[in-house]
């Protein structure tokens, strides 16, 4: 995985613990060049700003602003919850060269 290269402001808006669920919600501004982080970059960028295991780190939501290279990013920080990672892999767009056989069909 890893962010080198990648370069992204991350700024908290709000922060509040939830006893009940032992954990941290976190909001977060985020400034970026060119295209929007994905959610392994924000993973790995919060658990080493905010001083925690990526295992710890769960990013529930992106919300990019439109047409700028900004957005906002919903986080919580678990106590005892593990997280699995996320990476590049399970987040790419289904190969668009592949059709359902309804299309292929139809294209004929």
């Amino acid at each position: 995985m890893g962010t080198v290269g990648f370069h992204m402001e991350f700024k908290i808006i709000s922060e509040k613990q939830n006893p009940v669920m032992k954990r941290r919600e976190i909001l977060v501004e985020l400034k970026y060049k060119d295209v929007t982080p994905s959610k392994a970059h924000i993973q790995e960028h919060a658990a080493a700003k905010l001083s925690v295991s990526p295992e710890s780190v769960e990013v529930v939501k992106i919300l990019s602003e439109h047409g700028k290279p900004a957005g906002k990013a919903w986080i919580k920080i678990w106590e005892q919850k593990k997280v699995p990672l996320y990476s590049a892999k399970s987040e790419k767009v289904p190969d668009s060269t592949k059709t359902e056989p309804a299309k292929a069909e139809e294209k004929k």
